[in-house]
């Protein structure tokens, strides 16, 4: 990358990786590996859980209530 990574915060750091991860794949599951002009590397994946067909996406975490209740 044309850019020191080490600098970057989180949300910064997450937004290459997705943007990476969504451009070299439809479902954006792709591990990103990036080395920075600083030397410093940086390796995971985009976590989002956007579907690109439009379908919803289940999550783990949420605002409804817990399973099994009510």
């Amino acid at each position: 990358m044309p850019v020191a990574l080490k600098g970057l915060d989180e949300t910064a750091l997450k937004q290459l990786i997705c943007t990476i991860a969504y451009a070299t794949g439809l479902d954006g599951r792709t591990t990103v590996r990036m080395r920075g002009r600083d030397g410093s590397s940086v390796s995971d994946r985009c976590d989002l859980g956007i579907n690109t067909d439009g379908t919803p996406v289940r999550s783990e975490t949420g605002t409804g209530p817990p399973r099994g209740t009510g």
